[in-house]
């Protein structure tokens, strides 16, 4: 069955050099209920992101300095399941492999579809809702 609301204390983090489209993206996320917290570069991102929160990455493959998909990279290095929907100005079926090989659901073209991109986000913060807080998986599997 397909989720219309989100989790309670779902976030969806919007990393994305364009202060349109972040403006954008978190005006679309409010509306349905969704906290959102948007940055410019990957690099921002990376410096105040909690692995503990969960939640879902939206972000533009074209990034100055760290790209879209190094971010995927560099939260796989630190062993962070991104659950990313990935969108792209132009779509490469090179990228969109790579994208989905660094644990994104999605690989979207700019322009997208608004309903498109809300659906794909619910369902990662629906996968993520099931499976409980990231900290409480990492002990148990210490355990």
């Amino acid at each position: 069955m397909e989720r219309t609301t989100p989790p309670p204390d779902s976030i969806v983090y919007v990393v994305d050099h364009d202060p349109a489209v972040r403006d954008s993206l978190c005006r679309l996320l409010d509306a349905v209920g969704i906290e959102a917290k948007s940055y410019a570069s990957a690099e921002l991102f990376l410096e105040s992101f909690d692995p503990g929160r969960l939640g879902c990455l939206v972000t533009e493959v074209e990034l100055p300095g760290l790209s879209g998909l190094d971010l995927l990279d560099r939260l796989r290095d630190r062993e962070i399941e991104s659950r990313a929907v990935v969108l792209a100005s132009h779509g490469e079926v090179g990228r969109a492999v790579r994208a989905m090989r660094s644990g994104a659901i999605d690989f979207l073209e700019k322009p997208f579809v608004d309903r498109i991109l809300l659906q794909r986000i619910l369902e990662v913060l629906g996968r993520d809702a099931s499976r409980g807080p990231t900290k409480d998986r990492s002990d148990a599997v210490r355990r």
